[in-house]
């Protein structure tokens, strides 16, 4: 299962650490060795975070607990999409890195990347 944002902004519920807002999502970068932000179509992740219990089995009271859960963090659960099968690199049409040191996403040329491999 993969998860996605429809939101241009960073989503909070991607943030590994106790911490809200700007502080955490620079800890986690630490803590992960980065973050990345990956823009697929909307065909990739179809599904609205409340199909959860009915196509992946999630009890309704999980799915209720993850939606309070990202409401706390300042999240909009109705921008999030998911799928439940892989999500090929080919479908990747964007990838922005953090850079710390700067706080300001970078695009990777994925045309680069592609004529490598």
């Amino acid at each position: 299962m993969a998860w996605f944002s429809t939101s241009d902004e960073w989503e909070a519920t991607a943030t590994k650490v106790p911490v809200p807002g700007k502080v955490g999502q620079l800890m986690t970068a630490q803590a992960q060795g980065g973050l990345a932000r990956i823009q697929v179509p909307s065909s990739a992740a179809p599904h609205r975070s409340q199909d959860l219990p009915w196509l992946a089995g999630t009890t309704p009271e999980d799915w209720l607990g993850l939606v309070l859960a990202g409401l706390e963090l300042g999240s909009d659960p109705g921008s999030w999409r998911f799928t439940l099968s892989p999500v090929p690199v080919s479908l990747f049409s964007a990838v922005e890195i953090l850079d710390l040191a700067t706080d300001r996403w970078h695009a990777i040329d994925l045309t680069e990347r592609a004529c490598r491999n």
